[in-house]
């Protein structure tokens, strides 16, 4: 009995330890992390949590867990020194030390005691140690620390408030829309790692540090959305890339089992219709590059289940011959990666076939970012210096494009995938306030007769948005929860769009759930063409 009294009491005081390490530990390398996003990574696509940066492994075993065994041995010896019976002080040779440790406690702890007299506080026997009811008071405060500081709250409101199904009141299923097709162009589709307007503002940041790329907003037919915000389901990669290509947030159906979700993760919302459907269905190649591995997170899951037929990831250019130098701790160094990019779309534009080619940067990944070869030769430095020498990277990109005289066939749209975790690692030093905070958005065309119809924009907007940018027609400019900021049909009035909005992130309800069901147990229509 003794020693499973000993056992329980280690082991809490253990995984207290944890929680509290943990919390830590994802705040240090991925900023504020909601429950969701939690759940979502450790349990449907925990195969591919940590192939990304293999250093994240070992980081973790180091920080978290082998620091609270240390911890834990420590708070141990602690124990034995204060509580142990005289004859193992003695046979430890620790008695002037144990003494010693015993007055300096009492020097402490007696005026305290003295004023709390009144309490029952219990005698602690030199032979037992603390009471084992103490450790699992230190357990729950550790788990309770963990949940505060992943906003466990608000997502479990979310998880739990489905009275009212208000994300199918406000949702419009593309399959029930008309798609009219006007003069159709390859698209790229640059998502940018964290990048937030921010960057750019002169008396946030001392000096604009994405110059290379709102330079090129003089241009006719370029232009950008001044505030691009964040909504719930939205706020890390896979999610940003989810919204934005499908006009849904990204959320956990259960917290606790995954329910169909987790079971069905190999085909990735079978039931929802976004961007790479629809240009599969109108004849367009859909590829897609990362530096990091494709499996991270289920983007290959995702991709392959809505018409991307060509994924390039980690594995991929280590296949290639891509040597150690070559990977920061998540994959592929961004320099090599249009590198890469610059080849693909040469093939591209020799095939006779549309062609969509999504990318996904890395080099500015929290927490300090990573600084390239090319970069460091350029002569950048630090977190400031990845920011700019990303923007020079993506704006030589187009540059090539333009140089290789492929404009008047490519429309080019570049964003981050999300905003800054916790602030971004410039928050500290400039104090980047919320309300100055939006996601950088840049729409490049050589048609100037595209013209936006508001600056408030969502990564549900993005999905219709990007169509209408490509040449296609949206009827009342509405998919999935998105409206177009390129048509006159959807005009909406902003503060009432995102209080709908708000109420349809609120809570998970039967229309979002029934689009993870998988594809037998729905009766799908088809897309409608004119």
């Amino acid at each position: 009995m003794g020693i499973l009294r000993i056992f329980i009491k280690y082991t809490s005081i253990y995984l207290s330890i944890v929680f509290v390490f943990l919390s830590i530990w994802l705040e240090r390398k991925f900023g504020s992390v909601s429950l969701s996003q939690l759940v979502y990574h450790t349990t449907y696509f925990s195969n591919g949590l940590f192939t990304a940066d293999p250093e994240y492994i070992s980081s973790f075993i180091r920080s978290v867990l082998l620091a609270s065994v240390y911890a834990t041995a420590l708070l141990w010896i602690l124990e034995c020194l204060v509580f142990v019976n005289k004859r193992t002080r003695l046979i430890l040779g620790l008695k002037r030390f144990t003494l010693g440790l015993k007055r300096a406690c009492n020097l402490v702890i007696s005026p305290i005691t003295d004023r709390l007299s009144t309490i029952n506080i219990p005698t602690v026997h030199h032979s037992k140690g603390f009471p084992i009811r103490y450790s699992l008071i230190i357990f729950f405060s550790g788990f309770f620390f963990f949940l505060f500081n992943i906003n466990s709250v608000s997502s479990m409101n979310n998880l739990f408030a489905v009275e009212v199904d208000h994300f199918g009141s406000m949702y419009v299923a593309p399959t029930d829309v008309p798609l009219k097709q006007k003069k159709l162009k390859n698209l790229i589709l640059i998502y940018v790692e964290s990048l937030e307007s921010a960057y750019a503002l002169n008396d946030v940041v001392g000096r604009n540090l994405l110059s290379p790329l709102t330079s090129l907003e003089k241009n006719q037919g370029t232009f950008g959305f001044s505030s691009f915000s964040q909504m719930g389901g939205t706020g890390w990669t896979i999610a940003g890339i989810v919204s934005s290509h499908c006009g849904v947030p990204l959320q956990t159906l259960s917290i606790f089992d995954g329910n169909e979700q987790g079971e069905h993760a190999s085909s990735f919302l079978p039931n929802a219709t976004c961007l790479g459907d629809i240009l599969s269905k109108y004849g367009y190649k859909n590829v897609f590059m990362r530096g990091a591995a494709m499996e991270f997170a289920g983007t290959d899951n995702f991709l392959k289940s809505h018409g991307y037929t060509e994924l390039y990831g980690r594995e991929h250019w280590i296949k290639k011959g891509y040597q150690k130098q070559h990977f920061n701790n998540w994959g592929l160094y961004d320099d090599d990666l249009f590198y890469e990019a610059r080849l693909k779309l040469g093939s591209l534009m020799q095939e006779n076939q549309r062609f969509n080619l999504t990318l996904l940067t890395v080099d500015m990944h929290p927490p300090n970012g990573f600084l390239n070869k090319d970069c460091g030769r350029r002569g950048f430095k630090g977190f400031e210096g990845v920011i700019e020498c990303t923007a020079l990277q993506i704006a030589d990109f187009i540059g090539f494009i333009e140089k290789s005289g492929w404009s008047d066939d490519i429309q080019i749209i570049v964003m981050g995938d999300h905003l800054a975790f916790g602030g971004g690692p410039l928050d500290s030093k400039y104090g980047i306030s919320n309300s100055e905070r939006s996601i950088f958005n840049l729409f490049i065309s050589e048609d100037d007769r595209l013209t936006k119809t508001r600056d408030s924009v969502t990564h549900f907007d993005m999905f219709p948005t990007i169509l209408e940018f490509i040449g296609f027609d949206v009827p009342n400019g509405r998919f999935g929860l998105g409206y177009s900021a390129l048509s006159n049909d959807s005009n909406i009035a902003n503060d009432e769009y995102l209080e709908d909005l708000e109420a349809a992130l609120s809570g998970i309800g039967e229309t979002y759930k029934a689009l993870w069901l998988p594809t037998q147990d729905q009766k799908l229509k088809p897309l409608k063409s004119p």
